[in-house]
């Protein structure tokens, strides 16, 4: 459920004059993992580039923008760096030089031009032309460091870790039997350590706020910026949705996500188990008071 059906990719390259592809390496909502130099060869093929959105891989696989072949090559590249334990503010767009010497920069400043004239401007070469101001130098420094740790601790570990721990907390909420585990929860080889869930009882908002509240658990609840994917997910359609237009988070379909770090236990994983319950009863009282209904449906 939810994963990326490449034969349909192919067909829209077939029927549509597609210039990019855009894909993400790794979902943030189900944690599927993309074969995205499959998606590259097809692109290619149909004349197209991809942009790889590689925020939600970066710090849990190893990542090359090399396929087995030239055809299965990653054009552009873009991530985040406090996805991988650095400052916010960093991050990184790597990309075909050639093509990005084509394109006018979105900022202008100090260091993206060669000459300025009374009436004209000569910009400078990528990527300096898309670098306008001073440089982000922390970013840059932390976003570097990350890199070093993640690799001294072991792409093949983390990936190893994530498992042991998904594999705990999808038998802990199966077992409960009141638990709505989003995307597949049997073959989760090809997932990154993020899970979604929701329960028929209560809210998922107010559940999200007791969680934190009573338990200290840090979760991400809504449709976290993945709106559509979001709501097909849940068995929403567009025209459902506008009913929520003006409606508060609160009321309006959201899914809870838990998101692993490198740092995490299985223990952890037991002790948020055990404290489900307590949260849920706290957000089924609030939920009373409130008299709002539960997710998924309203």
């Amino acid at each position: 459920m939810g994963r990326v059906r490449y034969e349909d990719i192919e067909e829209l390259l077939k029927t549509n004059q597609v210039k990019y592809v855009t894909v993400t390496a790794a979902s943030n909502v189900t944690g599927y993992v993309t074969d995205v130099h499959c998606i590259a060869k097809l692109a290619h093929q149909y004349g197209a580039k991809i942009i790889v959105d590689g925020t939600q891989i970066v710090a849990h696989r190893s990542f090359s923008m090399l396929g087995e072949t030239e055809e299965e090559n990653i054009d552009f590249f873009v991530f985040s760096a406090h996805k991988m334990y650095s400052s916010f503010g960093g991050g990184a767009v790597v990309g075909l030089k050639e093509e990005l010497q084509k394109h006018m920069p979105e900022f202008y400043g100090g260091g993206t031009i060669k000459l300025v004239r009374d009436y004209t401007v000569s910009y400078g070469n990528a990527p300096a032309t898309y670098e306008a101001g001073s440089p982000n130098y922390p970013g840059v420094v932390g976003l570097g460091k990350a890199i070093d740790v993640l690799q001294e601790v072991g792409f093949d570990a983390i990936e190893e870790h994530e498992q042991k721990l998904l594999h705990r907390l999808i038998d802990g909420l199966k077992a409960r039997g009141d638990m709505i585990l989003f995307g597949e929860t049997e073959n989760i080889e090809d997932k990154v350590g993020v899970l979604t869930f929701n329960t028929n009882e209560v809210n998922s908002y107010l559940l999200a706020e007791q969680l934190a509240q009573l338990c200290g658990v840090a979760t991400r609840r809504g449709a976290f910026c993945a709106n559509p994917y979001v709501w097909r997910l849940l068995g929403y359609t567009d025209e459902q949705m506008e009913h929520y237009t003006e409606c508060s988070d609160m009321k309006t379909p959201g899914m809870i996500r838990i998101g692993f770090g490198i740092y995490n236990t299985e223990e952890e994983v037991d002790q948020f188990l055990e404290m489900l319950d307590k949260a849920i009863e706290q957000a089924k009282i609030e939920q009373e008071n409130l008299i709002i209904p539960a997710d998924p449906s309203f």
